[in-house]
């Protein structure tokens, strides 16, 4: 009975100990939260004491929802909240922050998708530009999400793609934009460019030349860690057709020329130049030769640890 008795008073001594750890995390929590609202309440008050006309738009767009219904944004794509009907002040509470935010990130969607377009559209135009048949392999866009578009990719078309996407989705976009819409950007878009065999195993582009031929690197590991090539002569074969459209001199000053790189035609020394600094299957085989090492390694060093 004694040793019951005491383990029931240690218990409930645990049970307060708990209750205060909680509430202290709870209080931590809180004061974390009322912190970082606090901070991002100054940002947004920074913000639009700088752009006034946009905390005005937003707060005309919110008043708007409440007694249309909808909101369009700046190139007339209209939304419809009609939850604003109901009269339930929850529900047009909600539909005033959609309000705000469908122009904000809807307007990122928009461009994104509107970008995936122009890209397929150059795509195909470099096509016709090689003569190559219309029923061989040809870009896959898989989806978008929000802004980003998701393309399958041949490999001939991964260099000129890198072109076309970095030049239609910035350049490209913000000159459509004005000639369809009569919308001119403050600036281009800010993009980014990932490469690999899967979306989970991708790497971005620094939009160094040395750098792009790091991230082919990457991809080809990655592909042979997944079973996407077999072997290396299969890595070998895909680097010869995916570096061809730069190792041809006049395709490559052709793509600089219609699709320049950061807006610059004038780049043909520097990719050449990486191109022989940087050999991608050497780099491979290193690495798959390291990573072979670093396997037996471990292989042993736990077959030592089972004997001991």
């Amino acid at each position: 009975m004694t040793n019951s008795a005491n383990n029931t008073a240690q218990l409930k001594a645990w049970k307060v100990e708990l209750a205060k750890v909680k509430q202290d995390i709870a209080d931590i929590e809180y004061d974390d939260k009322a912190w970082g609202l606090k901070y991002t309440q100054e940002i947004v008050d920074k913000l639009f004491s700088s752009y006034h006309k946009g905390k005005d738009w937003l707060d005309r767009v919110k008043e708007q929802a409440a007694t249309r219904g909808w909101v369009i944004s700046p190139i007339g794509r209209r939304r419809n909240l009609y939850r604003v009907f109901t009269g339930s002040r929850k529900f047009i509470a909600d539909a005033g922050r959609r309000a705000q935010n469908s122009p904000i990130q809807g307007v990122a969607s928009e461009v994104g998708a509107t970008a995936g377009l122009l890209i397929l559209r150059a795509a195909d135009e470099y096509r016709r530009h090689m003569d190559w048949p219309v029923d061989e392999d040809f870009i896959d866009f898989c989806r978008v999400v929000h802004d980003a578009c998701y393309f399958g990719v041949p490999f001939r078309y991964v260099i000129p793609m890198m072109h076309i996407i970095a030049h239609e989705a910035t350049y490209g976009v913000t000159k459509y934009y004005e000639e369809v819409f009569g919308w001119k950007f403050n600036i281009e878009p800010e993009i980014e460019i990932d490469v690999g065999v899967t979306g989970d195993t991708s790497e971005s582009w620094d939009w160094s030349f040395p750098h792009f031929f790091h991230v082919l690197t990457t991809a080809f590991t990655q592909g042979l860690r997944t079973g996407h090539f077999a072997d290396m002569q299969e890595v070998e074969d895909a680097y010869a057709i995916i570096i061809e459209p730069w190792k041809d001199k006049a395709s490559r000053q052709y793509l600089l020329e219609r699709w320049p790189l950061l807006n610059r035609s004038d780049l043909s020394k520097e990719i050449f130049a990486a191109m022989k600094a940087y050999n991608v299957v050497d780099a491979v085989k290193a690495y798959e030769a390291d990573l072979k090492k670093a396997e037996k390694a471990k292989a042993e060093a736990i077959s030592k640890a089972k004997a001991a």
